[in-house]
Formats: structure tokens, C-alpha cells, sequence
């Protein structure tokens, strides 16, 4: 599993299903990966995903010159607005928020 962590951790910013990693790369049942994925980290799949995006959204947005689109496509994600919406939903608070605080003045 930790091959598995570590493509995720490499490739967080591409469309990664939890059913093709499974079956393409490691094959196996998707129910069984996503068992023995979550046994190994703690987590389900798609949250360890969005953690790691989300990691790397904050990171973008704190250091870089990015627009929130951009950052949102880079991550990994379609829908800029199904990216506000799991930022707001994972640190309280929207992406232009966060850029806003001190935190980002660092």
C-alpha cells in the first residue's frame, strides 16, 4: 500500500478513481483495495485524496501567484466550485479567505 501512497502523493493533480487504480495498475477488487487502503492509512481513498489536494491547494495559494481556478485545475480538480466548496468544507473557510489572512504574508 505504500506504492499506492506514494502514486497518490506523485499524481494527486491527475483524475484518479479508486476503481481504475485498482483494476488497472494493482489488480484487484476495488472493494478489496479500498479495504486494504483504508487498513493501511487510516482513511478511505477519496479522502486521503482530497487531503493531499487540499495540502497542496493551501500551499499554492499561501507561496504562489496563482488564481483560485488555476490552483483548482492544478490540484486535480474540474469544478472550481466543487473545489471552493471541499476547501471551505476542510479549513472553514473559502480560498480567497485564506489568501487574505496573515498566514499567506509569511
Amino acid at each position: 500500500m505504500q506504492d499506492v501512497v506514494d502514486y497518490l502523493n506523485e499524481n494527486y493533480f491527475d483524475f484518479i478513481s479508486l476503481d481504475a487504480l485498482a483494476r488497472e495498475k494493482y489488480f484487484m477488487n476495488p472493494r478489496y483495495f479500498g479495504k486494504l487502503f483504508k487498513d493501511y492509512t487510516g482513511c478511505t481513498f477519496s479522502q486521503y485524496l482530497t487531503q493531499i489536494r487540499m495540502e497542496h491547494a493551501r500551499d499554492y495559494l499561501a507561496k504562489e501567484n496563482y488564481t483560485v481556478s488555476q490552483v483548482a485545475y492544478m490540484c486535480g480538480y474540474n469544478s472550481v466550485s466543487y473545489f471552493i466548496q471541499t476547501f471551505k468544507k476542510v479549513y472553514g473557510e473559502t480560498p480567497k479567505q485564506f489568501e487574505k489572512t496573515d498566514f499567506c504574508d509569511i
